[in-house]
């Protein structure tokens, strides 16, 4: 089983165009798959939703523009409270963002506790 799925990421980074299901498959797996996704693809707002839903901190690398929409950037910071730093500075004063931004930390800290 584990063979298939490396031969299936194999032909997907081998692969000419990937389709957005192909790419975030990716990106679950190998959050440096995102280099290999193609420009349209990461200034779409939807898409980009779905990939900082992955990962939070992605969104340093997707283009400026999605750093200020403020959909993306809750999302980013619900997965990952870190990805804050990533935020156009207009949102650092939005009291939404950062409620989402105070929520998902107080969450990341419950986790490591109740990891230790």
């Amino acid at each position: 089983m584990e063979r298939l799925r490396y031969s299936y990421i194999k032909s997907l980074f081998e692969k000419k165009t990937l389709d957005e299901r192909e790419a975030l498959y990716l990106l679950k797996h190998f959050s440096d798959a995102l280099s290999y996704i193609p420009a349209h693809m990461l200034n779409d707002r939807a898409f980009a939703i779905e990939v900082v839903k992955i990962d939070g901190m992605l969104l340093g690398r997707l283009p400026d523009d999605l750093h200020w929409d403020k959909e993306v950037v809750s999302c980013a910071v619900r997965e990952n409270p870190m990805a804050i730093k990533f935020a156009d500075q207009s949102l650092l004063h939005d009291e939404e963002i950062m409620k989402v931004a105070r929520d998902s930390y107080a969450n990341y800290l419950k986790n490591i506790r109740d990891y230790n």
